[in-house]
This record gives C-alpha cells, sequence and structure tokens, in this order.
C-alpha cells in the first residue's frame, strides 16, 4: 500500500503520523511538507505588491519550516522502528502539491492531520484537508484529536 501522508510539524500532523505507524505497518509512506508560495499582490490592495526581498524572506522561512516539517516526521516515524520514508518538500499550494504527488506515486491512500479552524480563517486561506477531500478520487483519512474520519 502506498500512502501519501501530508505534515507541517504541527500536532495534528503527528497525529496522523502515529496512525499510519499504527495501523498501516506495511505501507511504503510517502511524507511530504509543502512551504506555500507567498503572494506578490496583497489582494485588499489592486496594484500593491510586496517587494521582491520580503518575498524572498518568506519564501525560505516556509522551505525551512517545510524542512523541519519533514525532520521531524522522519524522527517520529524513526521512533516508532519505521525505516526511512520517501521524503519530498514541495512549493506551492498545498492542497494541489499533496494530489500530484499523490497521483506520481499512485498512492492508495491520503492521510492528513487537519487543523480546526474558524470560519473566517477558512473563508480566507481556504483549508488544505478539505480540497483535497473534494479532489482526490480515492481514499482519504483525517485524523483529529481522537478520531479518524475516512471517505473512500
Amino acid at each position: 500500500m502506498r500512502v501519501v501522508l501530508g505534515t507541517d510539524g504541527s500536532a495534528d500532523a503527528a497525529r496522523a503520523i502515529a496512525w499510519v505507524t499504527a495501523c498501516l505497518p506495511m505501507a511504503a509512506i510517502h511524507l511530504v511538507a509543502v512551504a506555500e508560495t507567498p503572494p506578490t499582490r496583497l489582494a485588499p490592495m489592486p496594484g500593491l505588491t510586496l517587494p521582491e526581498p520580503i518575498s524572498e524572506v518568506l519564501l525560505d522561512a516556509g522551505l525551512k519550516q517545510a524542512q523541519q516539517a519533514l525532520a521531524h516526521g522522519q524522527a517520529q516515524l524513526t521512533a516508532a522502528g519505521r525505516g526511512p520514508a520517501a521524503t519530498y518538500v514541495r512549493l506551492g499550494n498545498a492542497a494541489r502539491a499533496i494530489l500530484d504527488l499523490a497521483r506520481g506515486v499512485q498512492a492508495d491512500l491520503i492521510v492528513l492531520g487537519p487543523h480546526s479552524h474558524t470560519c473566517l480563517t477558512r473563508l480566507l486561506h481556504g483549508s488544505v484537508s478539505e480540497e483535497v477531500l473534494r479532489a482526490w478520487p480515492g481514499a482519504v483519512l483525517l485524523v483529529g484529536g481522537a478520531v479518524g474520519v475516512a471517505r473512500t
């Protein structure tokens, strides 16, 4: 079984990793972290763009965070007695990057640790988990708190 496991280094992602290690001991894990591409334009002010140095700083910070998330996820897998997973840092929209990787590795399952968002946060930023659920034709497992939500 090929599993794409999205991580951002959060406690939610750690729960998803723990679920995979406990429930799918033989799965081939593809661990992915995504650095969102910083906006070049500020939406409320058309025509106003971010200076390039600020965009570069935001991008560098995002890439560093993604690499740290992968290192943390890999350490969690190792501590659970799993061998190293295939790891990927992607750049861009998180949901699209996860879906592209899942297609590329022909994933049987996508596992995510969704964050709880306020209505305003979801409206402004969207939900990666929701976008993946809507777009992926195969199985998706959202591991949250004490309960996992699956859709096949």
